[in-house]
């Protein structure tokens, strides 16, 4: 009987060990994954703020070549405006020329 409850005691303390290193691999597994994760969002948001800054840069970019775009469409626009007085106005001359 002594040896049958030792013998029981042994089998609970055995079982009760295996249950402890189970915890313990589901533990240490469960911090690698936390760790991994981590990473993972750390990463995540490196390159989240990395996108966000190439949007500002692409955002300020456009602005400048809109004002480009717009600078340029007028010094067109005047040109044209000079070309069409100066034909109007060789016009002009080549009626008074015929008229004299």
């Amino acid at each position: 009987t002594l040896s049958s409850l030792r013998k029981k005691q042994n089998e609970q303390v055995n079982e009760l060990t295996d249950q402890v290193e189970q915890q313990h691999k589901i533990r240490t597994k469960a911090e690698k994954e936390r760790n991994q994760l981590k990473a993972e969002v750390e990463d995540l948001q490196n390159q989240l703020e990395s996108l966000t800054k190439g949007k500002g840069n692409s955002e300020k970019l456009a602005k400048q070549l809109e004002s480009q775009l717009n600078e340029a469409s007028n010094r067109i626009e005047d040109a044209a405006r000079v070309i069409q007085e100066g034909e109007m106005q060789r016009n002009r001359l080549q009626s008074e020329k015929t008229d004299i």
